[in-house]
């Protein structure tokens, strides 16, 4: 029978790597669960991924196994982060990820880009839940993996509370909760800000395609425009060659989107949040940025095109 290792013996490498080949050998019976069950439930992949980590502290020997003056606990996200690294890429673990792809039918994920969608969010949990417990450093742990794993989803909340404070909240949510219809779209810079109402759930769909709209002649154009005696069937014809390129973008198909929801009751925007999104962090937060910048509610208007899991014309 395995020995327990009590929380305060837990202060190195070494000692970690016992805890998580205990888990391994045990599967979770008998580690006491954060909720303080008896056993620790383990979700699928889990065992594999928690017998490989402790493979690769033991191979990495540049490790220190104690740091002296310095909990030795504080760079285990980083640890972790690099460890999955090598699980996806390097030769050596492509057994790793057969097995790892059979039985959990996804790859192993980054465990800091959250196009990873769901395979991210089973993984960082599950490690934000284990490795504490077999750790015996609690919340403040978990505070730290959490923080280090969700990095890239702060910095797009933080973008979604702009639009919030900006866009939502000075009369975009009232305005819907009133209207008739429940789908609205317009475009903002290269973005297009889709909304649906239904259910007491507004969503808001920030989408952009790869194209940009040919402007290279707009000076040109305006100046045409604004030129003395030229009549007004040449004037139309001129502006009709920008909306042209303006509208090859509306319809080309979207590259990237993200997803956030809100109630419609709440009308400061607390209870709203990211519903879906499988586009890099830094494009989600260009593209609430681009519609915040340009915003003009005049410009968003009824689409009834737009439905749930449908996208509008926004034509």
């Amino acid at each position: 029978m395995l020995r327990e290792i009590k929380p305060d013996d837990i202060k190195s490498k070494s000692q970690f790597i016992r805890e998580l080949l205990r888990f391994v050998a045990c599967e979770g019976v008998g580690i006491r669960d954060e909720y303080g069950h008896a056993d620790y439930q383990s979700s699928r992949g889990e065992i594999m991924l928690v017998d490989a980590i402790a493979g690769y502290f033991e191979a990495h020997t540049e490790i220190p196994d104690k740091v002296l003056g310095i909990n030795w606990f504080k760079d285990v996200p980083a640890y972790l982060v690099d460890a999955f690294i090598e699980f996806r890429t390097d030769p050596k673990h492509e057994e790793l990820r057969k097995c790892y792809r059979a039985e959990v039918k996804c790859d192993i994920p980054d465990l800091l880009d959250i196009c990873g969608g769901f395979a991210h969010g089973h993984v960082t949990r599950d490690l934000t839940r284990l490795m504490p417990l077999l750790a015996g450093r609690g919340s403040w742990l978990r505070s730290e993996l959490e923080s280090y794993f969700n990095g890239e989803m702060t910095v797009i909340d933080h973008a979604w509370r702009r639009f919030i404070r900006q866009c939502y909240r000075p009369g975009l949510i009232q305005r819907i909760k009133v209207e008739d219809h429940r789908g609205n779209a317009g475009i903002f810079g290269r973005t297009t800000l889709r909304s649906w109402a239904g259910m007491g759930r507004v969503m808001f769909t920030f989408a952009r395609s790869d194209k940009t709209p040919d402007l290279s002649m707009l000076d040109q154009i305006v100046g045409f425009v604004e030129t003395e005696g030229v009549d007004a069937e040449a004037k139309l014809a001129a502006i009709e060659a920008v909306l042209m390129t303006r509208r090859s973008l509306k319809h080309e198909p979207d590259t990237h989107q993200v997803t956030f929801v809100a109630d419609d009751g709440d009308l400061h925007g607390f209870r709203s949040g990211i519903n879906y999104g499988s586009t890099p962090y830094a494009e989600a937060v260009a593209m609430i940025n681009d519609v915040v910048d340009n915003w003009n509610p005049s410009k968003f208007i009824e689409d009834r095109n737009v439905s749930l899991g449908v996208k509008g014309a926004t034509s």
